[in-house]
C-alpha cells in the first residue's frame, strides 16, 4: 500500500530496518484540524500494526497538541485507553 492510499482515521507505515515510522492520518489537508474521533481511529490502527509486527516500544511528541490545537489532557487519556494492556510501551517527548 502506498502512503497516498490511507484514509483519514488510518495509519501509513514506512519500514526502515528493524524500525517502523507510523504516519497517523488525521484530516484531510494539514491545515485542517483533527478530531479526537480521527485521532482515535488512527492510534488503534497504529496499535494494531504494532501487536501484529511486534513492536513493544514506541516513541512519539505530543501528538495533536501544537498547531492541531487538541487539548493535551485528552489527548494522553486517549492514549492511555488505547495502548492499555497491548503490550506496547509509549514513551512522549517534548522538545
Amino acid at each position: 500500500m502506498s502512503l497516498k492510499d490511507v484514509g483519514i482515521g488510518e495509519v501509513g507505515v514506512l519500514r526502515r530496518d528493524p524500525r517502523y515510522i507510523y504516519y497517523l492520518v488525521t484530516k484531510d489537508r494539514y491545515f485542517h484540524k483533527p478530531t479526537l474521533g480521527n485521532l482515535r481511529h488512527s492510534l488503534q490502527c497504529a496499535r494494531a500494526h504494532c501487536q501484529e509486527h511486534g513492536v513493544t516500544r514506541l516513541a512519539m511528541p505530543r501528538i495533536g497538541c501544537g498547531l492541531d490545537k487538541l487539548n493535551w489532557n485528552d489527548v494522553s487519556q486517549l492514549l492511555d485507553e488505547i495502548f492499555v494492556n497491548s503490550g506496547v510501551s509509549v514513551t512522549v517527548f517534548t522538545l
